[in-house]
């Protein structure tokens, strides 16, 4: 009887359907979920750095290719390189290089969208080319050098350029320049080199992000001849 009875509740016991309620049985569910979870989380965490670098990629490619849209064509805006050269008067070389700044700035502040572009002949020769802040490099060295092409074409002679960054309420900031390669005295190179201390920096919130203490890249160009 009593083996009869000891049968009955084991048989009892391995037909009652699991609930999870049973002693110990919540720890290894919980614990396995922790292991789940554990080998998922490097899983999760290379896909979202994988979706971050392509959105990245995306942007980059996205500015590369606004920036060589033909509407991006700094050579098609107005006025014309033609019209700056027939618009120039004759004579006086100051006069010259005052009309000259004049127009090539027009060609980017009355574009649609404009571009805050500033050009000023100094007394020492050079060219002080005044960007806007965030101005992309690439854009800022096509400028320079269709600046300095230009220039060179139609006033007779080839001109050094400083190349500022301009913000509102505060001193520009020179961040590139431009010059004739020390190596082949027919070409030019856009440098840029970032001041290295923050004294250097105007004092403005919208500038207040880290900038690299030494950044310097070069690009070659061969300069026109002036027109015969």
């Amino acid at each position: 009887m009593f083996r009869m009875a000891r049968i009955g509740r084991e048989r009892t016991r391995m037909e009652k359907p699991y609930t999870g309620h049973e002693k110990g049985a919540g720890h290894v569910l919980r614990g396995s979920g922790r292991g789940i979870l554990m080998n998922r989380k490097p899983v999760t965490i290379a896909i979202l750095t994988l979706l971050g670098l392509s959105c990245y990629f995306l942007w980059a490619n996205s500015a590369v290719r606004e920036s060589l849209d033909p509407e991006n064509d700094f050579a098609n805006w107005q006025p014309s390189a033609e019209t700056i050269r027939l618009s120039l008067p004759q004579g006086n070389p100051v006069e010259r290089e005052r009309a000259f700044a004049l127009l090539f700035q027009q060609r980017f502040r009355k574009h649609d969208p404009g571009k805050a572009i500033g050009v000023h002949f100094m007394s020492s020769g050079k060219i002080h080319l005044l960007t806007p802040a965030r101005l992309e490099p690439w854009n800022i060295d096509r400028i320079a050098l269709m600046l300095h092409r230009e220039a060179q074409a139609d006033l007779g002679k080839h001109y050094d350029i400083n190349i500022f960054e301009t913000f509102i309420g505060t001193p520009p900031l020179q961040i590139a320049e431009l010059r004739l390669s020390a190596q082949q005295k027919e070409q030019v190179e856009v440098h840029f080199k970032y001041p290295s201390t923050a004294d250097n920096i105007p004092k403005s919130p919208q500038n207040r992000v880290h900038r690299p203490t030494s950044v310097s890249h070069s690009f070659y160009a061969p300069p026109q001849k002036s027109p015969q």
